[in-house]
Formats: C-alpha cells, structure tokens, sequence
C-alpha cells in the first residue's frame, strides 16, 4: 500500500479546494447572470417631461424594483431630460437614458451600477460579456412623405407613438428615423398643418412612403357676407362667425348675450343686470362721439332698422356673421358704418321630417348680500349720533332691546331665480318646397322679485322653387315680450 507524505496529502487537498471554489464561483456568476439578464428582459413603462436625471432614476427604482449605484461626480443628476416608454425592455430604457450622456451600466445581481461610457481612446475595445448589459439593436427606417399633388413635403413632423423619438422631412419630403428593433410593435404618427394625422403600423418594413390627405373641411364652409355666400377659403373680407352649437351653449337671455366672448374684436355690453335689458354691441370700438355706435343687423337679408334681434329665440338662429370692415360692408352703405351683424334662420331642408325638441333649466342666486345693521344695532346707531351732536338720545334702552333684530329687507326684494328655455321645431320639405315652423318659451324670474322677463315666439320659413329661375320665401316671427309684470293689484319692481 501506498502511504502518503504530509506534503503530498496538503497538495491535494489544496488542489480540491480550489476546484471546489472554482465551481462555486462559477455557479454565483451564472445565477447573477441570469437574475441579471431577467432584471434587464422586464417591461416598463415610464414618462417624463423635463426631469433630471435623479427624478429619472428614482422613477425606474420604483418602477423595475431595483437598486441604482453611481457617483455624483459621474453622473450629472441636476440635468434635464425627457423620455418615454410603454412597455419596453429596462435593457432599452436605459440605453436610451445613459446613451447621450456618456454613460453606460454595469449589472451586479439585483444591483445596476452606472459607469462612465465609451470615450475616443475605446473605440474598438470590446466590452466584457459578464458584466455588460447586451445592446438593444436598432433599426433604420426612411422614406418620403409627398401631398396631394405628389410633391415632397417638407417639415413634416415625424414620430414613433407615444414616444419622443422622431425626426422632420426635408426639403424634398424625404426622412430617415432610427426604430428599436425589439419590444411592443411600432407605429409611425405623420402630422402637418393643413392636413390630417396618419398612423401607419411599422411590422417589418424598413422604408415607408406616404401621400398626406388635406384637411379642407373647415375650408369649404360656406360664410354669408354682403352680396350673398361664400366659400370660407376664397374669403377675403374681415369676418367672424359663430354656430348654432356656440349660441345655445349656455343659458343666455338672448342672442346677444350668447355672441359676447365668441368673435374677435366684438364687444358685447348689458347696462344693468335686469333681464331682459337692452344689450350694447361694439364692433372694433365706438365710431361716433354723437350718434349711435350700434351695429346694423340683418336677419335673413332683412335689415332691422332702429331696433335689436333680442326677440329672436336662440334657438331658432343657424349661424352669424359680424362683418367688420368696409369691403364687406359695402354693400349696406352708411347704416354699416359700426359694421353690420347678419343672422341667418334655420330654414327647412328636403327629406324626411325632422322634429327637434330643446330644454333647459337653470338658476340664479344672488352671489353675497350686503352686511347690514339689524333693529338694535340701528337704534343705537343713532343714539351715538345724538350724543356726538349732544342731543338726547332718540331711543331708551328698553326701546332697543324691543326692537330686536328687525326685519332683512334683502330677504323680501331676493330671491332664488330659475331661468327656462323649451323650444319645439319642425321641418322637412322635398326638392321643390322646404318648410321651418317653431315655438318656443323663454322664462326668467329674475333676482329682485317682480323682475321677471318672459319672451313667446312663432316663427315660420317657406321656401317654394317655383322654376330653376324663379322662387318664393316667407319668413315671418312674431313674438310678445312680458316684462315687469304686476301681481295681486300692486305694480311690480320693488327697486327703483
């Protein structure tokens, strides 16, 4: 039998000691490898917006559940950045983080270190497999991005969806966008002004050409002016127009009302807060220090001389136009000096019947009541003035103290005041006659009791094609104003 010396028995325990260190170490930096590995595979999704570089990776901690390791004097934490991600790979977020700054991460278990990147003098020095996180491969994608005509359009804004990534076209519609190769599917958002937004799904293809669409609906709107209708894009006069839509938005007491805030350059003054009292228009300011800065207003081609269309129902009105300057002016002469506000009716169109019912309900409160003296403190009021003017005082003290609080005044002349609109329209027609016939209601109590303004009309518009040349239009509205009303014998507005 062989006997082993004392050196020789050392050696090979030495020997497998290290062998069993050696695989142990191995094992540790595969399994770090791997929890590596599925840290970077996990998807985020992160948005920011001008944050530095700290907010950015406290962000992702919270988010990816991991642990960032730096130096301040690396990592320029006070920078600003923006970055947006939907479920991308960590791998990718932080390539795209790291990558303008210069920097690069290093995975140590459930730990990301942040190291200074690639310089100049590493240009071709490969990096370690073990400790660096695999490149995230990109894509090039280019193409050309023509209009209508089939010319290239230059400065089209180009972007990866829900993203900040993106680029412009150049001169000759042309543009070329780096696209992550991996992660959700892309998809392109092509936009440029006059013409409408195109989303276009990416798969496999790396180039990509387009023919925008232009957005003319808001151009072809038809304006009515001085001498008739006309196409908004062959528009050259100064103009404003509001919609039946923006007129009936809110409770208004009448059109009038409805048009203040809504077109440039147009005031729109009421002189108390009555209902129903008479509201002031100025078009570009006042005009004349002596005579009237009222605009003229023409309903359906018909001028209204010496009066407003207050007693108009809101809504019966399509559309109106405040035309502004001279050209547009022209043909109403000086009656449009202050400019000239043309409402159009709705009128019946040919097809089927159409009946429309509108409501509405609101209310006024009045905002704050003024702070007042009650019956005490009034008596005693006038006892101090008596004794300023050393007088004898007006009350004693057992006068005061009957009068107690007295009565609130302000409760009497306020109240809670619902405002009502209900209006019923019906038209329809055929090719040759159209028809328009409406009712509507207009109730407001006001807030001083006996204030209320009620408003009744009727309208009606036919319209008869008699030839190709020749037709018939009736248009008529009649409307009683109740104001002021009086109850149980005793004359109404308390005040006065």
């Amino acid at each position: 039998m062989y006997k082993f010396t004392n050196h020789e028995t050392i050696r090979i325990l030495m020997r497998i000691s290290l062998l069993h260190l050696l695989l142990t170490v191995a094992l540790i930096n595969g399994a770090l490898a791997a929890k590596g590995q599925e840290l970077l595979d996990q998807r985020v999704s992160v948005r920011l917006d001008n944050n530095t570089v700290r907010q950015a990776l406290l962000t992702l901690e919270k988010t990816a559940h991991v642990k960032f390791v730096y130096s301040r004097q690396i990592v320029q934490i006070d920078r600003k950045i923006s970055l947006s991600a939907t479920e991308e790979k960590l791998a990718y977020v932080l390539e795209r983080l790291l990558k303008p700054l210069q920097l690069r991460y290093v995975v140590t278990g459930s730990q990301i270190a942040i190291v200074r990147g690639p310089t100049a003098d590493d240009v071709g020095e490969a990096e370690t497999p073990s400790t660096t996180a695999p490149a995230v491969a990109d894509r090039q994608l280019s193409g050309t991005v023509k209009s209508e005509t089939g010319e290239g359009l230059p400065g089209v804004s180009v972007v990866v969806k829900n993203t900040t990534r993106g680029t412009t076209t150049d001169a000759e519609g042309r543009y070329k966008l780096t696209i992550p190769n991996d992660g959700p599917a892309v998809t392109l958002v092509f936009s440029f002004v006059g013409y409408l937004n195109q989303e276009i799904a990416i798969g496999n293809r790396t180039t990509i050409d387009l023919q925008l669409v232009p957005n003319d609906k808001s151009l072809d709107e038809v304006v009515v002016v001085g001498y008739g209708t006309v196409k908004k894009s062959d528009l050259t006069g100064s103009l404003s127009q509001v919609k039946a839509k923006e007129i009936n938005s809110y409770p208004a007491t009448n059109v009038l009302q409805a048009l203040s805030g809504r077109a440039a350059g147009v005031q729109v003054l009421q002189n108390t807060g009555a209902p129903g009292a008479p509201v002031s228009v100025r078009i570009r300011g006042t005009n004349s220090i002596q005579g009237s800065n009222e605009p003229l207003y023409v309903v359906d081609g018909f001028p209204l001389s010496g009066s407003n269309p207050t007693v108009l129902n809101n809504a019966d009105i399509e559309t109106m136009e405040i035309l502004k300057d001279a050209s547009a002016t022209a043909i109403y002469g000086s009656r449009g000096a202050n400019g000239v506000v043309l409402i159009t009716t709705k009128h019946g169109k040919a097809g089927k019947t159409r009946v429309d019912f509108e409501t509405s309900y609101s209310s006024q409160t009045l905002r704050k009541k003024l702070d007042l003296m009650n019956g005490q403190e009034y008596a005693t009021f006038y006892n101090e003035q008596a004794a300023n003017d050393k007088l004898k005082p007006y009350f004693t003290q057992d006068q005061i103290n009957a009068f107690g609080q007295g009565f609130d005044w302000q409760n009497l002349v306020f109240q809670k005041a619902p405002m009502k609109t209900t209006a019923l329209t019906i038209s329809g027609g055929n090719e040759k006659t159209q028809f328009s016939l409406s009712g509507s209601a207009f109730n407001q109590q006001g807030i001083v009791k006996g204030s209320d303004y009620n408003r009744y009309s009727l309208r009606a518009n036919i319209n008869h094609a008699v030839s190709s040349k020749f037709s018939v239009n009736f248009g008529g509205t009649l409307t009683r104003l109740q104001t002021g009303r009086k109850d149980s014998g005793e004359e109404a507005g308390v005040i006065r």
